[in-house]
């Protein structure tokens, strides 16, 4: 158990939020190079954003990994 989670905290430390969030933007057609960089994306009023961001975040919430 400990050997998947040692693997689990280092795919962690490898993951690229900005890489993430350029292949799904790409997926869903949205162009995030118009946004200002020191905005949230909850700070933007960009159409199609806030209802994917919404739904994002409570998938990855719900399927948060607990340590035990």
């Amino acid at each position: 158990m400990e050997e998947a989670w040692r693997k689990s905290e280092e795919i962690d430390r490898w993951a690229s939020y900005d890489g993430m969030a350029a292949h799904i933007s790409r997926s869903m057609g949205i162009d995030l190079g118009g946004l200002d960089p020191g905005m949230t994306v909850e700070q933007s009023n960009m159409s199609g954003v806030q209802g994917r961001r919404s739904a994002h975040a409570a998938r990855v919430h719900s399927q948060r990994r607990v340590r035990p």
